[in-house]
């Protein structure tokens, strides 16, 4: 689903949300985003770039289009 996210300096965006099970080793996701797990909620931001690597650990790029390229 989706729901507006207030972010410093953007003000109120329309963020897609996520549950963590959901996303699989290399899922690719350029924010706004959030994805909630059990245990605490990881919010990327406009610009960003959330990747899933192998082990299931979140990484998150900074800049999107340098994570894009990192990545291949």
């Amino acid at each position: 689903g989706s729901r507006k996210v207030f972010f410093y300096r953007e003000g109120l965006l329309d963020t897609a949300v996520y549950r963590s099970g959901d996303l699989g080793a290399g899922h690719k996701i350029v924010g706004p985003v959030i994805v909630e797990r059990p245990d605490t909620t990881v919010v990327v931001g406009s610009g960003q770039m959330l990747e899933i690597e192998k082990f299931g650990n979140m990484i998150i790029h900074l800049d999107a289009q340098a994570g894009a390229k990192e990545s291949r």
